[in-house]
């Protein structure tokens, strides 16, 4: 089947994204690195401009790339327009050293223009964020920024710099995250030195958990799941279950913690709190307002009551509520970790449920002892998945 990556947009014309509402209070909005929502009718047509992308999403700026650093074609992106077009052929790259192929130093075989070096490009991309913020604040620091710096990394391929080679005693991965440190603590250091840092909210996350197997865990002495179960993909908590780690010096108090279920579609209502901007009817279906829990003034109420999770391995949704998750189904859900899929033996339970306070490992299935908040989940799920919104 033929690759699909950059075809079409995600997001509705006209819908309000981050980017849009915080343009619309006067930031200067900014999005550098990796765009994988698409752009309309794809990327192979390099010498046009490349419509439905950033800069048709709220952002006045944007230097990156279509998609993941394994799918080409291989090129760089300044606002709407290819820096150079991806005319040369990269054979795939693979070094056969780990669990799946796509570990490691792994890319697909394509197109790559002659300015696009695998090797270079998180660092292309930090340098790009850093003088984006120097720009700013030499130009236009009257105003207020939204940065969104979408590294393509930790995710593969695994190229971490010579200088951060052996430095994590958890392979190349390890040595990728140590990389990645390194860029997101350039980032923090121009706040410092432009004197930004205080006035800065910085949200720090990622999008799926490591592609991270047990034949890793025994050949590095490190689990990158914390002892969850599964990884990328999967419908387990080492699939979905993220760290956020926000900064915001004198509003989010130093070295807090929170327990609160929250989510990256929360962003946009929270953001909307915090410029006190009203969302347009419509807007933020799914988003709540977590400000009160960045500020640590929710203590342990939950304001996300529910959240819908879904895997990679096809049409797979599960619930969560409070401490209790319902999975409708026995397997991963997810596309690495087999079976996706079990068909349930004569007598046992056609689901999963589990207590993630007492079991965050997901090891015992309590669907079969509880079958009565198994049958209120389920209700649950079937609304939600039926209503256009989950915020009142």
């Amino acid at each position: 089947e033929p690759l699909r990556w950059g075809s079409q947009p995600t997001i509705n014309e006209g819908r309000t994204t981050l980017a849009s509402l915080l343009k619309g209070s006067g930031y200067e909005t900014v999005c550098v690195g990796k765009w994988h929502c698409g752009f309309e009718g794809g990327v192979s047509r390099q010498d046009q401009p490349l419509e439905g992308g950033p800069l048709d999403r709220g952002f006045d700026h944007f230097f990156g790339q279509h998609g993941s650093l394994d799918q080409p074609p291989y090129f760089y992106i300044r606002d709407r327009m290819a820096v150079e077009p991806a005319t040369e052929p990269i054979a795939e790259a693979h070094d056969n050293s780990h669990s799946v192929i796509y570990q490691g130093r792994f890319w697909r075989a394509g197109k790559v223009a002659p300015n696009f070096k695998h090797e270079e490009v998180l660092d292309r991309y930090a340098g790009e964020a850093v003088q984006f913020l120097k720009k700013h604040q030499s130009n236009a620091a009257e105003k207020p920024f939204f940065l969104y710096f979408a590294m393509t990394a930790p995710h593969g391929p695994w190229l971490p710099a010579k200088q951060f080679l052996g430095k994590s005693d958890a392979g190349p991965l390890g040595d990728f995250v140590v990389h990645v440190d390194h860029v997101v603590g350039q980032v923090l250091a121009t706040l410092d030195d432009l004197e930004l840092t205080d006035n800065t909210l910085v949200l720090f996350s990622s999008d799926n958990g490591p592609l991270w197997f047990d034949d890793d865990v025994k050949r590095y002495g490190h689990d990158s799941s914390g002892g969850l179960r599964g990884r990328k993909g999967d419908i387990w908590e080492g699939g979905v279950r993220m760290p956020l780690i926000a900064r915001w010096p004198g509003h989010v108090p130093e070295g807090s913690t929170s327990n609160q279920i929250i989510s990256q579609m929360d962003f946009l209502a929270t953001v909307a709190a915090i410029v006190d901007e009203e969302l347009p009817k419509g807007a933020g279906d799914d988003s709540f307002n977590m400000l009160p829990v960045l500020l640590g003034k929710q203590g342990d109420k939950p304001i996300r009551e529910t959240l819908l999770l879904q895997s990679t391995g096809g049409n797979n949704v599960a619930i969560r509520q409070g401490d209790w998750k319902l999975i409708p189904w026995l397997g991963s859900g997810g596309f690495l970790t087999k079976p996706s899929r079990v068909k349930p033996a004569s007598g046992e339970p056609p689901g999963q449920l589990y207590n993630l306070r007492e079991d965050p490992g997901e090891q015992i299935n309590l669907y079969a002892e509880q079958p009565e908040l198994v049958e209120q989940l389920s209700k649950m799920l079937k609304e939600q998945r039926q209503s256009e919104r989950t915020r009142p």
